[in-house]
């Protein structure tokens, strides 16, 4: 699949919401990513990738 195709494709998803349900989705995602994020245990290759490609 293309991306433009996604795009249109999430576009059309996102349009079933109001404004303000697609941003408190939004929210509620990254708050379970972010809770999420504090289970991990990195490697020393994680950091080293997360450092590699953040710098």
């Amino acid at each position: 699949m293309e991306m433009e195709e996604k795009v249109k494709k999430l576009l059309d998803f996102q349009r079933q919401f109001t404004k303000r349900e697609w941003n408190d989705l939004l929210v509620q995602i990254e708050f379970q990513y972010r809770k999420k994020a504090d289970e991990l245990q990195f490697t020393d290759q994680d950091i080293k990738e997360i450092a590699k490609r953040h710098f």
